[in-house]
């Protein structure tokens, strides 16, 4: 008997153990689908666990500075812009639209007729006066960071560059690096595998669909759950009887005919954060025809963050591969062989020092680049670095830098923030964007009572979902068996 009945027992009690937060991520993930619906909305931060407060300009409230006035100072960062000036500090968004979600700030550059620009994933915007105004070019997609090169604006894009030279826009696409070898990354493939869109919208609504059977499963599993151990407390047993077993008609139904897209949909998530993260994230291969990623252009989705060097007259440039110079978008990208170490979630600070070497900093910590000597030391050991292998996280964890603020560089830490000034307290409970408050749901970030098991959340989550739904499998597939051969 005991042979027999352990899979249900498995797929019961664990089943009701999971169910809740296999409907968090099916919510949650409809929404992460669909940003768009929900960018202008935030959450304050008061009613979030403590560390998500703003202490001393953490969590990625600051990115980088910039001087655009004798007494004013930007600083910029995931909430928007604040301006300083004569000790104070005062939030400087007028202009941009609604919603923090529309004022994460990848950069802000000022040209040689002291005109300022700030860029976020999206648009492009001017400032006029006191009020931010939209100028973004004409084409689609994603921006990633943007700088002046001599009378010219140039945006980075996902996928290409954008030059606005004298008012008039330049789209280029660049040529193949080097070491192209007409594959792609396997991490973001299940990563869009994940979400549905590998195969572009249509694959997002089928993803959606997904999430609603699994919210439906998980709620017939529950009053079914429940119904049953209920029937000998409850008169009426009649009504709950046909409750129990219209709702598990539903749910061995939806089950059995969404078992694969479910499996997928859930064996794919478990593979986007630790442990399993680390067999993929390094993996290359062939784009799967007809999918987002099978595209001609050998950078589509790659382009994170560039800089034009001018002691060496070539263009650094970052991407999901690594590091590569060129000298100039028409010339064919080198791989760079010598690099400072960098979180594979990529580059928050990217700045030259008084010397004259590229810092740059992520969450695998904060390196001076020396590139006439070919060498790259730790910024706060100055110890050399031998090997370009960074791990995700290092001791210290970059969000940025601040150089126009007192009379030396200060480091932005994740948690730690900066001491370069007191923050105002006004700032503490900033609001927190409703797509970001979501995101954490979905990777259980949001749970801070878990401490370092945390990291573990999604991997732990999801081998439980896959176990329940193959248990259920098995049941269903026995019962069958059983039933045929009764007949």
């Amino acid at each position: 008997m005991m042979k027999g009945n352990w899979k249900k027992k498995v797929h019961s009690y664990l089943g009701i153990f999971i169910a809740t937060l296999m409907i968090l991520f099916s919510i949650s993930g409809i929404i992460l689908n669909h940003k768009s619906l929900v960018s202008s909305y935030g959450i304050s931060r008061k009613y979030l666990p403590s560390k998500f407060e703003y202490k001393q300009w953490n969590n990625s409230l600051i990115r980088a500075d910039i001087k655009i006035a004798e007494d004013s100072i930007l600083l910029y960062g995931n909430t928007g812009v604040f301006l300083y000036n004569n000790g104070h500090y005062t939030e400087f968004n007028k202009g941009f639209p609604k919603g923090v979600a529309n004022r994460q700030i990848r950069s802000i550059v000022k040209n040689k007729d002291n005109q300022v620009y700030a860029l976020n994933s999206k648009k492009l915007y001017k400032l006029n006066k006191d009020i931010w105004e939209e100028c973004s070019p004409k084409f689609r997609g994603k921006f990633s960071d943007m700088l002046i090169k001599g009378d010219s604006l140039v945006i980075l894009g996902r996928s290409n560059i954008y030059v606005n030279h004298h008012n008039t826009w330049e789209k280029i696409e660049l040529r193949a690096a080097d070491n192209y070898d007409n594959k792609v990354s396997l991490f973001r493939t299940i990563w869009f595998l994940h979400s549905g869109e590998l195969f572009g919208k249509t694959g997002k609504y089928i993803v959606d669909f997904i999430a609603i059977i699994l919210i439906i499963v998980s709620l017939s599993g529950i009053i079914y759950f429940i119904s049953k151990k209920s029937i000998k407390k409850i008169n009426n047993k009649r009504l709950l009887s046909g409750v129990m077993i219209k709702s598990v008609k539903l749910h061995n139904k939806l089950s059995k005919t969404f078992f694969i897209l479910m499996l997928i949909v859930c064996v794919s998530g478990c593979f986007l954060r630790p442990p399993l993260l680390l067999s993929i994230i390094w993996g290359r291969v062939p784009a799967i025809p007809l999918s987002k990623m099978d595209n001609t252009n050998p950078w589509n989705g790659l382009l994170r963050n560039f800089k034009y060097d001018n002691q060496l007259k070539d263009w650094l440039l970052y991407t999901e591969n690594g590091y590569y110079s060129f000298k100039d978008l028409h010339s064919i990208p080198k791989q760079l062989n010598k690099y400072p170490p960098t979180s594979i979630m990529g580059i928050n600070a990217w700045q030259r020092d008084k010397e004259g070497r590229w810092l740059i900093g992520s969450f695998s910590g904060l390196y001076t680049w020396d590139r006439t000597k070919n060498e790259c030391k730790d910024f706060f050991t100055d110890k050399l670095v031998i090997s370009n292998t960074a791990s995700p996280f290092g001791k210290k964890a970059i969000t940025g830098i601040i150089n126009n603020i007192g009379n030396k560089i200060e480091v932005v830490e994740y948690e730690n923030g900066s001491n370069f000034d007191h923050m105002p307290e006004e700032f503490k409970y900033l609001d927190m964007s409703l797509w970001e408050f979501f995101l954490d749901c979905h990777t259980g970030r949001i749970f801070s009572f878990l401490g370092t098991i945390q990291i573990f959340y999604i991997f732990i989550s999801g081998l439980i979902i896959v176990i329940v739904l193959l248990t259920g499998f098995k049941i269903r597939l026995n019962a069958r068996k059983k039933k045929r051969h009764n007949n």
